[in-house]
C-alpha cells in the first residue's frame, strides 16, 4: 500500500471543510426534494384516485364484514362517470357530514322505487337482491315515503344487512355529488382479496 493510501485511511477525507459543508447541503436539499415529490405525488393519488376505507359496521354484511379493508376508485367521481345499480359506494349523507359511509345503489335518478311485503321494486319490477340473503326489506321513517321516484342526479342506497342499516330509508335519496368513489377490491383480510361486488 502507498504512502498517500496510508495517509487517507488515517486522516479521513481531505476535502476542504467548505466543500463538505456544500456536498452535505445538497444532500439534504436532495433528500427534501424527494420527500416533497412524495407527499404530493400521495396527496394526489389519496384526493383524486383510490383511498383505503376500512368497513367500520355491519350494515354491508355479508358483502362486506366489519374490519374488512378495501379501496375506493375515485377517479370515476371527478370524470363525471354515471353510477349504476349495484355498484357499492363510499360518500357523505351531506356536505357537512364527517362520517363517510358504505352502501350500494339500488336506484338512479328517474327510477321510481316501492317497497311491497318485504321487497324493493324498481320501475314496477321486483328487484332481484341476493346479497340481502332474503332479509326483508322495510320502510324505516315516516318522513321518506315509498313509492318515490328518484330525482336525477341522485341514487338511493341501501346497505345488504336490510335488518341493521341505516340508509335510504332513513335519510332518503343523495346527490351524486356526495359520492366519494366506489369500491373496488378487498385487499384485507388476505383470505377475501379481489373485487368488491
Amino acid at each position: 500500500m502507498d504512502n498517500e493510501n496510508i495517509e487517507e485511511m488515517e486522516f479521513g477525507d481531505r476535502r476542504h471543510p467548505e466543500s463538505l459543508k456544500k456536498e452535505l447541503l445538497n444532500n439534504l436539499l436532495e433528500s427534501f426534494k424527494i420527500l416533497l415529490m412524495t407527499l404530493v405525488l400521495a396527496f394526489i393519488v389519496k384526493t383524486f384516485l383510490v383511498e383505503p376505507f376500512l368497513i367500520p359496521s355491519e350494515s354491508m354484511e355479508n358483502t362486506l364484514m366489519v374490519g374488512d379493508r378495501i379501496i375506493v376508485e375515485k377517479i370515476g367521481h371527478y370524470l363525471g362517470e354515471e353510477y349504476k345499480r349495484g355498484e357499492i359506494v363510499v360518500f357523505q349523507t351531506s356536505p357537512e357530514a364527517e362520517v363517510l359511509l358504505i352502501k350500494r345503489i339500488i336506484a338512479i335518478g328517474g327510477d321510481t322505487v316501492e317497497l311491497r311485503d318485504g321487497e324493493v321494486y324498481i320501475n314496477g319490477e321486483k328487484s332481484e337482491e341476493p346479497y340481502t340473503r332474503e332479509q326483508n326489506t322495510t320502510p324505516l321513517n315516516k318522513q321518506v315515503d315509498f313509492p318515490m321516484t328518484i330525482p336525477d342526479g341522485e341514487v338511493l342506497l341501501l346497505g345488504d344487512n336490510r335488518g341493521n342499516s341505516a340508509d335510504g330509508r332513513i335519510f332518503g335519496t343523495i346527490s351524486e355529488d356526495l359520492i366519494i368513489g366506489k369500491a373496488l377490491f378487498r385487499y384485507w383480510p388476505l383470505d377475501s382479496f379481489g373485487p368488491v361486488e
